[in-house]
C-alpha cells in the first residue's frame, strides 16, 4: 500500500497530490526494474554493478526528492544498488518453496529490509529537471513546507492523507 499527501498552495491555490511508496503489484514492478537494469537501460555501470554483486537488490519505492539548489521537488523511483551485509543469511531466506541461495537471486525486498540488511554499492541520483543538480530524498520535515511548483510559495499539508494501491 502506498501513501500520499495533498498540498494546496496558500498563494495561488494550485493543488498537488504526492503519491509515495509501493502498490500491490510491487513484486512485479521490482522484477521489471531489475530486468531494465540487466538490459542496460540505466547504463553499463549499473548493469555491471548489479551483475557483479551477489544477491544485489534495489529499492524502487516511489520517493519524494528535493533539490537543495533551487527548491524544486518531484517523485521518482531510485535505482541505487545494494549488497547484503550478510550474504550467507540472505541466501537462507525463503521465497515460496525455495531459498535465495537456490534461486540465485533475491526476488524482491522492501525498503525496511534494504535499510536493515543491505549497504549501498552503486548510488543512483535523481537530477533536478529545473537546474540539473542532484536531488536528495526528502525527510519527513521537508513534507511540511514544500514550495508550490507554480509560484514557489511553501505549501500547506492538506487534511487527511491518501492511501493508494
Amino acid at each position: 500500500m502506498g501513501k500520499g499527501y495533498k498540498y494546496k498552495c496558500r498563494n495561488c491555490g494550485k493543488q498537488s497530490d504526492i503519491l509515495l511508496g509501493i502498490g500491490g503489484l510491487y513484486p512485479q514492478v521490482y522484477e521489471d526494474f531489475v530486468e531494465e537494469i540487466k538490459e542496460g537501460e540505466y547504463g553499463e555501470e549499473f548493469k555491471k554493478a548489479f551483475e557483479e554483486t551477489p544477491y544485489a537488490v534495489i529499492d524502487p519505492e516511489r520517493k519524494l526528492y528535493i533539490c537543495d539548489n533551487c527548491g524544486s521537488w518531484g517523485v521518482a523511483e531510485c535505482m541505487s544498488i545494494y549488497a547484503p551485509n550478510d550474504p550467507e543469511k540472505i541466501a537462507r531466506e525463503e521465497y515460496g518453496e525455495k531459498t535465495v541461495g537456490e534461486l540465485g537471486y533475491v526476488p524482491y525486498v522492501m525498503s525496511y529490509e534494504v535499510k536493515d540488511n543491505y549497504h549501498l554499492v552503486k548510488e543512483d541520483y535523481i537530477e533536478c529537471a529545473k537546474c540539473g543538480r542532484a536531488m536528495r530524498v526528502a525527510e519527513e520535515e521537508d513534507l511540511k513546507n514544500l514550495p508550490c511548483p507554480e509560484c514557489g510559495t511553501p505549501n500547506e499539508l492538506g487534511e487527511g492523507g491518501i492511501l493508494w494501491d
